[in-house]
This record gives C-alpha cells, sequence and structure tokens, in this order.
C-alpha cells in the first residue's frame, strides 16, 4: 500500500477545507474542526444557546449587547448549560450579565471556541464599566473569549520601555483619558460581584446595588487586554463572599492592573498557568472595592514588563506564589502593607525572579512587608535596589536555598541599596553565582580565592573556587576598626585623606566610612558595625532603639604614604558632597585552628620563632594572647622566622597560639 506523505495530507486537508467553505452551512469558520462543533453546538438547542441563533453578527461593527444578553437570559432562565460564541467579533456597548444576583444562583458556561481554533471577540466600546460582570453565581465559567477594551496606555508605556529602557512609575502613565479608575467602579474586562452591597458614590452607572454574591466561578483560556482592571474580584463596597474563584490558562496583557481583588472574604482566589504582562501592577488588594482582599494561590504563572508585581496588602491569609517565571519588572512589591498585627506567611517559592535595570528608576522598596515573607529555591537577578527589602512592624524575610545571578559588577549594581531591618532578614543556604569570576576575595595573599559561587549561612562563607572547585570557608565579618581621618580630598574614584594612626592601615584594606544618614527626616546617632563585607551593608540607630541598614561605598586601600592614606572607590555613583569624619577597616573574623606559634616580649612590636611562619602575609590581622586588638602585620622575616606587627605586645610569653584570617579549605 502507498503511503501518503505528510505534503500530500496537508493538501488534502487544504482541498477538504475549500470544500467546506462553498459547501456546507456555516462557511465564515475558519476551520473545518472549529466548523464542526459549532455546527454541533449551534444544533444543540436543548442546551445551548448560541448567540447566532439570538441574532448576534459579531463582524465588529454591529452592536451585538442586546442579542448577546438575550441569549444568556434565554439560558438561564430554561436552565440551559451554555451560552456559545462562534467564530466572530462581538462588538457591546454595555455591560454583559451573567446573572443579577436577584436571589437566582445560576449555573452557566458562557464559551468560545478554543483559542487555538477560531478567533472570538467580545470588543466593549465604552470606558467606564464592566465588559462581563458574574452576579449571584454559583458555577459559572467564562472560557474561550478574547475580550478588548479602549485603555491603550499600557500598551504605550510598555513600548516606551523597550525604545528608551525606561519604566512609567506614575499610574497615571498606565491610564487613558476617560478609561475609569475609580475606587468602586473600574473600567475592566470581567469583574465578579460588581453590584454586591450598597451603591457607593463612585458607582457604575448602568445597574441596580444590593445584589447577591457569587462562588465556584472558572475564568479558563481568555484573553484580555485594554482595560484598567484585567479581572476584578468584588470591587464592590461590600465584603460578602466572592470565593472559590480559579483564574487559568489565560493570558492578561495590557491592563493597567492584570487583577485586583476587593474584600477579606474573597477565599480561595487561585491564578494557575496565567500569562500577565504589560501592567503597572500584575495582582493587587487594595486599589479596589475594600482593599484588602486576598489572592492565596499563584502557581505556575508568568510575569513581564511591569512595573510592580504585587501588592498583597491588608489582614490577609497566607499568600502562596510557586513556580513563577517573572522578567522586565521593577518591583517584586507590598506584602501586609499597612497591618501591624500580621502574622500569616507569604512565601514565593521556586520562582525566577529577573528584575531589569532601567535608566530611570533604582527601586527604594523592591520588596516591603509586614507580615512574614519567604523566598524559598528563587533565582533572582541583581541589579541595584535588589536588596532594598524593608521588614517593618512584626515582618521578616528570609532569603532560603535561593541564588543571585550575573553580580559581574557587584560592587556598581549595589551601590545604592538599602537593607531596613538587619534583623528580620535572615540569609540561609543561599548562593551567590559569579560568571565570569569576580576578583579574588581573600585578604590573604597566600590563599587568594577567584570565587565562582559563594553559598551563604548564617555566620559562615563558603566560596567554591572557579578554577580547581575546592571549597573554602571563612566566618562573615562582623567587626570593623574606626579611625579618624582628615584633610580629606574625594573624588569620583578615590579618596586620599591624613590619619593620625596610619599604623592601622595597610595597601589592599577594604574600608567603609561612617554617615548621618537621614531617611524621611530621621537622624540617626551613630553607626553600629559592618554587616557585610561583600555588599557594605551598615546598621545604623535611631531614638528609640530602632534598627536600619543600608549599602555605603567600598574602598581599596591602594597607597600608605606616612599618614597620607589612598583609597580607590570600588563603587562609583556615590555622593561626593558627603565629607566622612572617619572610616571603618574591615577586620575579618578567625575562622582556623592555631596555624603557628610564637614568642613575645613585652612593649615588643617583634613576635620571634614563629612556626609555619608561610602561613602569615603582610596586612594579615593576627590574634592570640598577649597580641593587642586591631594587630597586623607590618612585616616578615622568614630568614629569623620572625614577625613585626603594628602595635607592641602587652606580656611577655613563649609559645604564644597564633591565628590568622587565613581561609580554611574544606574540600
Amino acid at each position: 500500500m502507498k503511503k501518503i506523505s505528510i505534503f500530500s495530507a496537508l493538501v488534502y486537508l487544504l482541498l477538504f477545507e475549500i470544500f467546506l467553505a462553498f459547501f456546507m452551512v456555516g462557511s465564515e469558520r475558519l476551520t473545518f474542526t472549529g466548523l464542526l462543533i459549532s455546527e454541533e453546538l449551534e444544533h444543540d438547542t436543548r442546551q445551548v444557546a448560541n448567540v447566532r441563533v439570538f441574532g448576534a453578527k459579531g463582524d465588529g461593527e454591529v452592536d451585538d449587547t442586546k442579542a448577546i444578553q438575550s441569549a444568556i437570559d434565554h439560558a438561564i432562565t430554561n436552565r440551559m448549560t451554555k451560552v456559545f460564541f462562534p467564530a466572530g467579533r462581538y462588538r457591546i456597548t454595555d455591560t454583559i450579565k451573567a446573572g443579577y444576583g436577584d436571589n437566582q444562583y445560576i449555573s452557566i458556561s458562557i464559551e468560545g471556541l478554543p483559542s487555538f481554533l477560531g478567533y472570538v471577540e467580545l470588543k466593549a466600546d465604552f470606558t467606564d464599566r464592566p465588559a462581563i460582570n458574574i452576579q449571584g453565581a454559583r458555577s459559572v465559567r467564562i472560557k474561550g473569549l478574547r475580550i478588548t477594551g479602549k485603555n491603550i496606555a499600557p500598551e504605550k508605556a510598555v513600548q516606551d520601555m523597550a525604545a528608551k529602557n525606561t519604566i512609567a512609575t506614575n499610574i497615571g502613565d498606565w491610564v487613558s483619558p476617560g478609561c475609569s479608575n475609580k475606587r468602586h467602579s473600574p473600567y475592566a474586562g470581567i469583574t465578579i460581584d460588581a453590584y454586591s452591597g450598597k451603591s457607593p458614590r463612585d458607582a457604575y452607572p448602568n445597574d441596580p446595588y444590593n445584589r447577591s454574591h457569587s462562588s465556584a466561578v472558572i475564568i479558563e483560556d481568555v484573553t484580555i487586554s485594554y482595560f484598567v482592571v484585567g479581572i476584578a474580584v468584588k470591587p464592590s463596597d461590600n465584603d460578602e463572599n466572592a470565593e472559590n474563584i480559579k483564574i487559568k490558562d489565560s493570558t492578561i496583557i495590557h491592563n493597567t492592573f492584570a487583577v485586583s481583588v476587593g474584600g477579606t472574604q474573597q477565599r480561595n482566589v487561585a491564578l494557575e498557568n496565567v500569562a500577565i504582562a504589560g501592567s503597572y501592577v500584575a495582582i493587587t488588594t487594595f486599589r479596589h472595592g475594600r482593599q484588602n482582599g486576598q489572592f492565596p494561590f499563584v502557581y505556575n504563572c508568568t510575569f513581564g514588563l511591569s512595573f510592580r508585581l504585587f501588592e498583597a496588602t491588608g489582614d490577609l491569609g497566607a499568600v502562596n506564589i510557586d513556580k513563577v517565571d517573572a522578567e522586565s519588572f521593577a518591583e517584586i512589591g507590598l506584602f501586609g502593607e499597612g497591618v501591624s498585627s500580621v502574622t500569616s506567611p507569604a512565601t514565593i517559592s521556586n520562582s525566577n525572579l529577573y528584575s531589569y535595570r532601567f535608566d530611570n528608576y533604582k527601586p527604594s522598596r523592591y520588596v516591603a512587608t509586614f507580615t512574614i515573607l519567604k523566598f524559598s529555591s528563587c533565582n533572582f537577578y541583581t541589579y541595584e535596589g535588589l536588596f532594598n527589602m524593608v521588614a517593618d512592624g512584626n515582618g521578616s524575610i528570609t532569603l532560603e536555598n535561593s541564588s543571585f545571578l550575573d553580580l559581574t559588577k557587584a560592587p556598581n549594581r549595589f551601590v545604592n541599596s538599602q537593607l531596613y531591618g538587619e534583623y528580620r532578614l535572615n540569609v540561609q543556604r543561599s548562593v551567590l553565582s559569579f560568571d565570569p569570576p569576580l576578583k579574588a576575595i581573600s585578604d590573604t595573599h597566600k590563599t587568594r580565592v577567584v570565587p565562582k559561587r559563594l553559598s551563604i549561612s548564617p555566620t559562615t562563607y563558603e566560596i567554591i573556587e572557579s578554577a580547581t572547585g575546592k571549597r573554602f570557608q571563612i566566618k562573615r565579618p562582623s567587626h570593623h576598626v574606626s579611625v579618624a581621618i582628615s584633610d580629606i580630598a574625594l573624588s569620583s574614584s578615590s579618596i586620599s585623606f591624613k590619619t593620625d594612626y596610619p599604623e592601622k592601615f595597610q595597601v589592599g584594606d577594604y574600608l567603609y566610612w561612617q554617615a548621618h544618614y537621614s531617611p524621611s527626616g530621621r537622624s540617626f546617632d551613630y553607626v553600629e558595625f559592618l554587616r557585610d563585607f561583600l555588599f557594605g551593608f551598615f546598621e545604623a540607630r535611631e531614638r528609640p532603639m530602632l534598627k536600619y541598614t543600608w549599602l555605603l561605598p567600598v574602598l581599596r586601600v591602594s597607597a600608605v604614604d606616612g599618614n597620607m592614606i589612598t583609597s580607590k572607590l570600588l563603587a562609583t555613583d556615590i555622593d561626593t558632597s558627603y565629607t566622612p569624619s572617619s572610616v571603618d577597616i574591615l577586620r575579618a573574623n578567625f575562622v582556623n585552628n592555631i596555624i603557628a606559634t610564637g614568642n613575645l616580649a613585652k612593649a615588643s612590636n617583634r613576635i620571634t620563632n614563629v612556626s609555619s611562619i608561610d602561613n602569615f602575609q603582610v596586612g594579615d590581622w593576627i590574634f592570640g594572647r598577649g597580641i593587642p586588638d586591631d594587630a597586623r602585620i607590618k612585616n616578615i622575616d622568614e630568614r629569623t622566622n620572625s614577625i613585626d606587627m603594628n602595635y607592641d605586645a602587652s606580656l611577655s610569653a613563649t609559645g604564644v597560639e597564633i591565628y590568622n584570617s587565613l581561609l580554611k579549605e574544606i574540600r
């Protein structure tokens, strides 16, 4: 038997389509599969109300509002299961009502063709009401429709992102003139229970209020574009249930807000496999309605080209965001904002969060939370502002098993970052990845490591060397030495100054300076300690003992000439108008066991008879009984096995155990 080639099969299929188009009823359908489905549904008049039968034209010009509403009302009255839209563009001039909320709870499915079979568009020719409202529903499904409005501002904002590498930070740039963004009556693609409760001052113009509420609503395989709100759950001034809402397998693109949930009783609102792009805020709970809604489940969704991803505010329940891919956004968003007693946690897990480096915006709050917020197994793309994570009230932020990618320009990328609430942010078992590798970060030349990856635990760093794959460990530094300075000359790339204590400095030292930082009019008393040498986190105290942290410029000493110190800036874009009065020298912690012994003589700066002299390097911090605090190695004499310190010993002793800040190899 002769086999039919793929090409021949396609030709036969095309001829069959032409035959159907000319010789069978319903030739306006675009595919034979769609035609057969349409014909079957058209003739199943006992269960399905076809909008074409009720007079809808679907040509994009004629007003099909009455015909569509007649089909839905007929289906509800006669307890039919489905209202069907054949392929076409249906222009509407008023809200399509899936139920009236008159205590006649309805169950109906309003469907077009599956998106891969045909094009069914509901075209909203107005700007002050919803295209579809679901009211008083029990098990209503909206499926297979493309719903479009007239709010084109989000599309322009997205175009500017690509053309200008900027992001619109003002909501007005995301709303076209004439499109309603009122709290209780936003211009929306789909609303659920828009007319519950009493009529608010900013009510919709087209329907009476005090209507019953809905539950068990499914929105599936729907595309919603060009509205102020794509889907608004409970925008009314009412907290009755609009619960068990599932939005899945859908695309919500070019809307000011993709999804808005308005009240506290909107339990079990879930998004699954939803693509959201081109929004000022992707998902919000405090822009509309009672402004304290919930969205407990977001799963396997994608986000992009948006200013902010989430606004999960108010007295929320637990929020679970899992398997999210997000890119080209400026802020992750707000959690529990404005509530000081929230205890329900929010978790973002197994997600890629690739924020974008816009030229015009570096967020002061990349994440802000009043609740317990945890990032688990997440990948972050780093840029200015990434660590501007604010934990207020009873809030906390935990990073667990997470990675921070593209740190090749780490000093520049983190220069303006702020990390508030240092004690409430925990970095646990997370990873910093370097590709290509950063320069060496060890403070000891003998074991200088060029890192490929840096794993963070609460107490140590584990550094994987790029060349050999060996692993090293060093304690996370928490000590610094403050030194007064004067005659400061500051440029965009270096700082030089005089000091009365030049013995404290060595070439290669990491320096930071103390500052008086006053965000929002706050005045801090002093900088308490260095948090993290890689990013330069400092903590400050404000009366009454409130703690804040922020990133300060990182310096590296390049020359010590008498009492004149010169340092190079490792980070740019600092405020050169500020003149520090002191600098802090990073002092390493000690992770090793003893690496040598030696003899001390009181009032002498020389350690003699040093064992394992090769373990030491000029500039090392050393530690041991009788060795003064902040002692450094100024000189090493390998011929006599002697070390000269920058201070004299405080006692005479033999066989003193000596430590230094050498990295410890653990594999």
